[in-house]
């Protein structure tokens, strides 16, 4: 994983995929996306200032953000559960996990089943 700032990276202005930028890393590109509240593709969102890079197949797929915020390990404990209905991805749901702060889940993403959603989305 790895985030970048959008300002190091290469806007896309082609118009003809869902690609909002690149990250050039000498010998690839990687892809960013940005997604609505929903997943949907929102390639109009320039409001992100942040891209989070999940390990995807053949390359790794960034997730535009407008804010990203790291939490300790130590602070961070996750409760497993089974989404119902069936999975978006070959590599299962998108969520398999959620965090729980004074009461309120917050979703936690399977990196593998994002990546795969992610590239699914890009092209």
């Amino acid at each position: 994983m790895a985030i970048e700032s959008k300002d190091a990276l290469i806007l896309d202005s082609d118009g003809t995929n869902n690609i909002v930028a690149w990250r050039d890393v000498g010998s690839a590109k990687w892809p960013v996306l940005c997604l609505d509240e929903d997943l949907h593709v929102n390639k109009s969102d320039d409001n992100w200032q942040r891209v989070v890079f999940v390990a995807a197949s053949p390359v790794p797929m960034g997730l535009a953000a407008q804010e990203v915020q790291l939490i300790n390990n130590a602070d961070l404990t996750t409760e497993p559960f089974t989404p119902v209905g069936m999975s978006p991805t070959k590599f299962g749901h998108l969520f398999k996990s959620a965090w729980v702060d004074a009461g309120k889940p917050y979703p936690v993403f399977s990196a593998d089943a994002l990546g795969a959603y992610l590239h699914g989305c890009g092209a």
